[in-house]
Parts: structure tokens; sequence; C-alpha cells
């Protein structure tokens, strides 16, 4: 049976500004996570809004078969200038968007099951009491929430979710340790310096490996899909899961960051 996933996301436009140089690109976790499992023969669609600028990435990611349950919104979209400094990023959201219908999400959920749920806000789209309103298994990324909402930890329905994603750029490292996790499994990245894997009162460090890609947009949201994959659909342990994540991340990072760039001829 073909691996059938959702990505409850928005489609991003991204400036990247690097050594001083900005390029305009298609973004967000629909098309990254969404590529990353196309990699792995998954049927993959995503939910989520899409404004005014960002039509253009959805039809990136239509051109790689992700496919479209999203709504429009009467706004601009979710945009983000993202600079990157001597190896890390400072990222500030300079688009729009609105609140999706949990009741058009759940009726399109009931229509088909899905495998993979992969929940990842760019800002508080998806409001964490949301999560508990869909079946598991459930990734989350709170990249959004981190942005966006003071108490996101204690906003979230921990019982409902399985694997957790965070990264040095969403909170810092000493704050990891009040994190209740429940029973779900946490991965924290820094980027090429660590990896950091919580599970059921077990600590595992990694240093990760490959070389360094100037332009990481999108480096969490193609780990977070892979080790989705691996773990809740293979049914890998965690350990084993990151490492065959790591074994594709390199190539993947690199075929899609061609591709975003396509935006600036559509």
């Amino acid at each position: 049976m073909v691996c059938r996933a959702l990505i409850i996301s928005s489609p991003t436009i991204d400036i990247i500004n690097v050594d001083n140089t900005e390029k305009l690109c298609a973004g967000g976790p629909p098309l990254y996570i969404g590529f990353a499992l196309r990699k792995m023969n998954c049927n993959v669609y995503f939910y989520g809004p899409i404004g005014h600028e960002t039509r253009k990435t959805v039809k990136i990611q239509e051109m790689y078969d992700i496919k479209t349950l999203g709504t429009f919104q009467d706004v601009k979209g979710a945009v983000f200038y993202h600079k990157y400094n001597n190896n890390y990023r400072i990222t500030n959201f300079i688009g729009e968007i609105k609140t999706i219908d949990i009741s058009d999400l759940k009726n399109k959920v009931s229509e088909t099951r899905y495998d993979l749920l992969i929940i990842s806000p760019i800002f508080n789209e998806i409001p964490p009491d949301y999560i508990k309103e869909l079946y598991r298994p459930i990734t989350l990324d709170p990249q959004g929430y981190t942005r966006s909402l003071k108490n996101w930890i204690k906003l979230i329905p921990i019982n409902n979710v399985d694997l957790i994603h965070l990264s040095n750029d969403d909170l810092p490292l000493n704050e990891i340790k009040n994190i209740e996790i429940g029973n779900a499994t946490l991965i924290y990245t820094m980027g090429m310096e660590n990896t950091i894997i919580i599970s059921r009162n077990k600590k595992i460090e990694i240093k990760p490996e490959g070389n360094l890609v100037k332009d990481r947009t999108g480096a969490g949201d193609i780990i977070t899909g892979l080790i989705s994959y691996y773990h809740l659909y293979e049914k890998l342990n965690i350990l084993d899961s990151y490492n065959m994540a790591q074994k594709q991340f390199e190539n993947i990072i690199k075929e899609v960051g061609d591709i975003k760039y396509k935006i600036n001829e559509l």
C-alpha cells in the first residue's frame, strides 16, 4: 500500500538574503515536506490557507504532485524575510493569513484515511485546540506557535501528538527541559551542530553528518517529513528513522533548492 500523507500548513513566499544577496523563492512546509515525502513515493496532500502571493507556490507544489485541499483567502498569504548571518537565520513574518475552518478540514480528513498527519503552522492559522479534533498518528512542528503564542507549550494537547520537531530557531536549548512531551518523541535540531532526541525519558545526542548548505531554509521541514515517514509509517525505531532521514536529506534539500526558484518563471 502506498503511504498517504496530509500536511496541514501554509505555502509561503520566502525572500532569502544570503551574503547580502536577496532572492525570491517558493517555500513552506507543504513544499519542503511534500517534496521529501514524494521522494518516498507517498501520495501527498496539503490543507492550509492560500493567499494572493502564495498561489504561485501552490502551482510549484502541484508540478510535483502535491495535491491541494487548501482554501483560498482574500489576503496576502504567508510571506517571510530570511536573513542568514554566520550560519544563523533571522526570520521576519511580513505576510497575512487567517485561521482555517476546522469543520472544512475535518470533512477533508474524513474523505480519505491518511497514514500521516503532519501539522506545521506558519503562524497561528491552525490553533493548537484543533489538534485534538484530528486522528493520529500526528507529527507537530510548532514553529508557528513559537512566533505567535506566548504560552504555546501549555496550549498543545500533547496526548494527541506522536512526534514533535523543534529547532534552535524556534526555542533556545536551555528551554527544552520545560517542554512536557507526554508519550511523544521530540526531535530538537541545531543545524549541523547537534541533534537531540528525547523519547520516554531517554535522551540521545547525535552529531549530524554531511556538508553545510548555505541556504538551509526548509531543512527542518525536510527532516520532519522524512523522520515521520520512517518512524510513523515504516515503524522504524526513532534512531534508525533519524539516520535514514539524514542519508536522504542532503540530496533532497539540494534538489528542492533548485525547484523553489522556478517561481520566478511563472
